[in-house]
């Protein structure tokens, strides 16, 4: 079977944003802001434009953007 190569590119395009989504979803869930030390306030930056370049949905990146803010 031959799939369109302009299709398996959006393909994977989309399961990248989903996993870039996922991975900045998750973080939401363990972060605390009171305890983040360096390391967890670098992780959450590098999700945060990893799923920007990757054109995750607007809520996630303003989310993640607002904690990154109150660290």
């Amino acid at each position: 079977m031959h799939l369109d190569e302009e299709l398996m590119e959006k393909v994977n395009q989309c399961h990248a944003r989903l996993l870039s989504e996922r991975d900045l979803r998750n973080e939401f869930e363990v972060i605390h802001v009171a305890t983040a030390d360096h390391k967890k306030i670098e992780d959450l930056q590098r999700l945060i434009q990893d799923a920007s370049d990757k054109s995750v949905e607007d809520q996630y990146l303003k989310r993640g953007t607002d904690l990154s803010g109150k660290m």
